[in-house]
């Protein structure tokens, strides 16, 4: 019987699970997915974007100035002013009156006396002109009035609030309080014999006397809404004139109390067109150049032409601020 050979079957080759099981979820994610591109701003919305950042900056960089930087300014200005007034002192070439000593009209912003009243808190070089932009170095001496020391009625003004407040003091200022005032002519001393607000008039100067005024703003801080004015009479001998008093009439509009300097709008516009330009450059440039590369370069150049801007800006406001 012819034997017949057994053959065993053969088993299925086995396969990867990988291979039989189905992909899952995980697998799927797993997947490298296509980046997004990023979205490029249009021009007129990059634009308004700029725009609306320098805007906030130059209204930060405006209250940066008035809190931080006009202090600063004000003790530079008046370390300079204090400097440049002892040495005329020395040399006796001080000015005393609207005159130099050539016959020509005293420049304004120059030193013309030294107020030391420790009573007051008041350590300060006066300055020629009342303008805002002068009382930013410290108070200034209103030109159409005699100068301290003087026979007839003196005006000083000084700020209440912004670049060192020289005069914030006046309204808790204590009747009988004295001080003195140095100028070209010698050293003065004065008594406060009033403190008088907005509106109320001083007592009439009688013939020969001397009375300084100092004035300031009152109201909210930074906020003027009126006027504080410290009357003090002359406790020394009264000196002349030598010099007549500018006219009234020749005062430019913005020495009044509480006015800002209009001259300062001509450039602020320059430098506001500049600034914008400046703006409308760097929006190009990053689209052209790039974006942080054209940062680099715009930052120190924006800051500088805000700040031009914003000096521009304060000279504006009033001069009592």
């Amino acid at each position: 019987m012819e034997l017949m050979a057994v053959v065993a079957p053969q088993r299925p080759e086995a396969h990867s699970i990988s291979e039989v099981m189905p992909v899952t979820a995980a697998a799927q994610q797993e997947k490298p997915t296509a980046k997004r591109p990023e979205r490029e701003l249009t021009p007129g919305v990059a634009v308004a974007s700029t725009a609306l950042l320098i805007v906030g900056g130059l209204f930060l960089g405006l209250v940066f100035n008035l809190l931080i930087f006009s202090p600063m300014r004000h003790d530079r200005d008046q370390h300079v002013a204090y400097a440049d007034f002892r040495n005329q002192l020395a040399n006796a070439i001080a000015p005393t009156g609207i005159m130099t000593s050539d016959g020509a009209l005293l420049a304004q912003g120059a030193p013309v006396a030294w107020i030391d009243a420790p009573g007051l808190g008041i350590d300060e070089v006066v300055l020629n002109g009342t303008t805002s932009t002068v009382l930013m170095s410290g108070p200034g001496h209103q030109r159409d009035t005699v100068m301290p020391g003087q026979v007839g009625h003196s005006v000083v003004m000084g700020r209440a609030w912004a670049f060192g407040g020289p005069f914030k003091t006046l309204t808790v200022a204590a009747v009988g309080t004295q001080f003195s005032v140095s100028t070209g002519q010698g050293t003065f001393d004065y008594e406060v014999t009033a403190v008088r607000a907005n509106g109320e008039d001083p007592v009439a100067l009688q013939p020969g006397e001397g009375r300084l005024t100092l004035v300031s703003a009152t109201g909210a801080p930074y906020l003027p809404s009126g006027l504080v004015q410290l009357d003090a009479r002359l406790m020394s001998e009264p000196m002349s004139a030598m010099t007549p008093v500018l006219p009234s009439l020749m005062l430019a509009g913005g020495e009044a109390p509480l006015v800002g300097d209009s001259s300062a709008a001509v450039g602020l516009l320059l430098w506001s067109a500049l600034l914008l330009g400046a703006a409308v450059t760097f929006v190009w440039l990053s689209v052209r150049w790039g974006r942080w590369q054209t940062w680099i370069v715009a930052v120190p150049v924006v800051v500088a032409l805000g700040v031009a801007v914003t000096n521009h800006i304060v000279m504006l406001l009033p001069n009592l601020l």
